[in-house]
């Protein structure tokens, strides 16, 4: 039996996107015959965004649009009935609570596992942490993880696809602080609890939020509509950031209309959006609007760190009693060896984009790993003229939506691309072992 054409490290929305892809497109089954092997670290596949108590900064309509195109795959159709769906449903043109976003994506997560666990070319492999990366000289890729009970495993394919999620960007030592809490954590039920301890044994009640990101703008949001001031009275906020965030706008009507000043390089030519990629959306945007409007209605005080010297960043840190960094995201990633076991430095080691415009995951020289590729938060993935966006973005792409369509695809060809090389590579043997011994250690 030939390789399994693609391991995916990790069940969250980048891992299961360009699968979501091909199910809507009608490729699914004929990957689904290549061979594939999930891995994910977690009960159960669908990622993590329900654990975050704020809500989505996407319409309902961009989670619910996998299941309603007409050559979407039977599991997909399935889906439309759910009970979960149908609560969704209600936010088609509205915001979703994150905590209902994770039943919805747990769901279509089981719907994929179910459909990958009885093919006999596929398995989902939940509860188990890949560690290692090998690259063969015959371009195949083996991953070394680790199970149940230690239980250890190694499998092998034509090609990996590392989703494993983002970090947060480290923070410099100069914002050290006795209480941190980054933005990714406070935003969780937990971590507002905790924010809700510090600031009540606090005499004063400041918050400081360092960065000017969608994230920042979220928490400002949470503090002060989630808790605001019965949960902690006094409640101060001061957002510290190097620039104005750009602000997204369904259209230049709307952004004229409501006086915000963009540049033409600011409109996506593909859907006429004003910022739609690097914009700020959902509440984030609405403590943004507000603060514009009616400053005096919210504790925030907005300052331009670029008008502070150091030492009054750190006095400004130093009186506040919270430090909430919201940096922005780094991608989670493995060490990757060569055959003869030598480590081979990427470029995401040095805080730099991951992936290239085909998701092929760059080596530290600039060069790419071909059958090696990358998805999800924190990769630096910059999307190409075709799939839209401003020109004037330069950020790197963070969507569910895209995951499920562009970026999904363009990992689903790189994919492609592999087999199609082993098939007519001289270096790959006619036969290895069946996919279950392949899966563990001799």
């Amino acid at each position: 039996m030939t390789l399994p054409s693609t391991i995916i490290l990790g069940g969250g929305p980048g891992g299961t996107g360009a699968l979501i892809w091909a199910a809507q497109t009608g490729f699914l089954d004929a990957w689904l015959d290549q061979g594939i092997v999930l891995i994910e670290s977690q009960p159960q596949l669908g990622g993590s965004l329900g654990r975050y108590a704020i809500n989505s900064d996407t319409l309902g309509s961009a989670y619910l649009e996998c299941l309603d195109g007409g050559s979407a795959h039977p599991f997909l159709r399935q889906m439309r009935s759910d009970p979960v769906t149908q609560e969704m449903q209600h936010y088609r043109d509205g915001l979703p609570p994150l905590s209902l976003v994770g039943r919805f994506m747990a769901r279509l997560g089981t719907g994929l596992a179910d459909l990958l666990s009885r093919h006999p070319r596929c398995a989902v492999l939940t509860n188990t942490t890949a560690r290692s990366v090998t690259v063969m000289p015959d371009g195949s890729v083996k991953v070394k993880a680790v199970g149940k009970a230690g239980r250890r495993r190694k499998l092998q394919g034509q090609s990996l696809v590392m989703a494993l999620g983002a970090m947060h960007a480290a923070m410099p030592p100069a914002t050290l602080h006795p209480n941190i809490l980054p933005s990714d954590k406070i935003l969780t039920a937990a971590g507002l609890c905790e924010a809700v301890d510090i600031l009540r044994r606090a005499q004063r009640r400041r918050v400081a939020i360092l960065g000017g990101s969608h994230s920042a703008y979220s928490v400002a949001w949470a503090l002060t509509h989630l808790l605001g001031e019965e949960a902690v009275p006094g409640l101060e906020i001061v957002m510290l950031s190097r620039q104005e965030p750009p602000v997204f706008y369904s259209n230049a009507a709307a952004a004229a209309a409501d006086g915000y000043a963009f540049l033409p390089g600011d409109v996506c030519p593909r859907t006429g959006r004003v910022n739609r990629l690097g914009g700020l959306r959902g509440n984030g945007r609405d403590v943004w609007r507000q603060l514009r409007r009616d400053p005096a209605s919210l504790p925030i005080r907005c300052q331009d760190a670029t008008e502070l010297l150091p030492d009054a960043v750190q006095a400004l840190l130093a009186d506040a009693a919270l430090v909430v960094p919201a940096f922005g995201y780094r991608s989670r990633h493995l060490p990757v060896f060569d055959h003869a076991g030598c480590r081979i430095p990427l470029q995401t080691d040095m805080s730099l984009p991951a992936v290239d415009a085909a998701c092929r995951v760059y080596r530290a020289d600039g060069t790419v790993l071909p059958n090696i590729f990358g998805i999800g938060l924190g990769t630096g993935f910059r999307p190409t003229e075709a799939m839209g966006g401003e020109p004037n973005f330069t950020g790197q792409a963070n969507s569910l939506w895209l995951y499920q369509n562009d970026i999904g695809a363009t990992v689903f060809r790189g994919v492609q691309q592999a087999a199609h090389d082993a098939r007519h590579s001289p270096m790959r043997p006619s036969t290895v072992p069946v996919l279950g011994e392949a899966m563990a250690f001799s």
